[in-house]
């Protein structure tokens, strides 16, 4: 046998065999699932089903000039699986900031496929998109010249024969990577306690539309799933931001006054403070935010800004902190 190659898409799979016609002087017998049909089976030498095998007779007769013209032409079969399929799953480990990437193969055939040459693919083609995106294939078909298809070679990976079973996670790729987790919250909202917070993690290489799932271990050495959450495609040195809604390892306590003055009809004097406490170890980095809209004379500079927020960054080292800021509205 010349090849026996497994190539898994998202949705379907095929494998392709082929054969060396001069060294093959008996009957092929393929094994295959009793869920593939005449019409899933492609092959140039004639072929028959039975017993849940693909059979192809040896039709060889060294003696004839058209035989010696069958001895140039390898026998080529190409299975299509449609209920063989793979997705991508990422495990986040927040202590180690270790990130893994698996290729994640379902096989509902119920029929195990030996091989040593696995291929997983990506084809844009085959990913979900929003509901106001046109689909148009036209310009969406993936080929080996452009970014729309991306193959990852398993044969390196696996260290012995393949052998798919009911369902196989295989790991491609771990990383140790950037991320940090920033808290925010509005200065004008006067009423909330705990901070929304977001994790953002830096892309070590291209990461395929997937699942991600966040791991911390307790001081007990435990393992506990913080949560996860779907991702899109994301290129290398890009930042995925999770969000956490209401975290509650930080705790404010706000107050703002407010002051207007009769010679300066104009002007809102506002001071916002806040009483913070960590309920983590390490520091806590939080982002008060404020509308640009009329913001004038803030006693503390912006430590940066978005199109329409200013952002002032604090770390909070000790248990117990304070924030002020004292700014005027025109």
């Amino acid at each position: 046998m010349i090849k026996n190659q497994l190539v898994i898409y998202r949705s379907f799979a095929t494998q392709q065999y082929v054969y060396d016609v001069r060294q093959t002087n008996h009957q092929i017998r393929i094994p295959i699932p009793s869920s593939v049909k005449m019409e899933h089976i492609t092959s140039n030498y004639p072929f028959t089903i039975s017993d849940h095998h693909i059979l192809i007779e040896s039709q060889i007769d060294y003696d004839t000039k058209y035989s010696a013209l069958r001895l140039e032409k390898n026998i080529e079969i190409i299975i299509k699986y449609s209920n063989i399929k793979w997705k991508t799953i990422y495990n986040f480990f927040k202590n180690t900031n270790t990130l893994i990437c698996y290729a994640s193969i379902s096989n509902e055939t119920k029929f195990d496929i030996h091989t040593n040459d696995v291929k997983v693919v990506f084809r844009s083609i085959d990913n979900d998109y929003e509901i106001t995106q046109e689909k148009n294939v036209n310009i969406d078909i993936p080929t080996f010249h452009t970014k729309n298809i991306i193959q990852f070679d398993l044969k390196d990976i696996l260290n012995k024969p393949f052998i798919l079973s009911d369902h196989s996670t295989i790991e491609m790729w771990r990383h140790i990577v950037q991320c940090k987790e920033i808290y925010q919250h509005d200065l004008k909202d006067i009423y909330q306690t705990y901070c929304d917070s977001f994790l953002i993690i830096h892309t070590p290489e291209i990461l395929l539309p997937g699942n991600l799932e966040i791991y911390e271990r307790s001081d007990t050495n435990d393992i506990l799933c913080l949560g996860s959450t779907n991702i899109k495609l994301y290129k290398k040195d890009q930042d995925i931001k999770v969000h956490f809604p209401k975290n509650r390892s930080i705790k404010l306590k706000n107050d703002t006054t407010k002051k207007s003055h009769s010679f300066f009809l104009n002007k809102v004097f506002y001071t916002f403070h806040t009483k913070i406490k960590k309920f983590i170890d390490g520091n806590a980095t939080i982002h008060f935010y404020l509308e640009k809209s009329g913001i004038k004379n803030p006693s503390k500079p912006p430590t940066s800004e978005d199109h329409d927020h200013y952002i002032w960054e604090y770390v909070s080292q000790d248990y117990e902190s304070n924030f002020e800021l004292n700014y005027n509205i025109e």
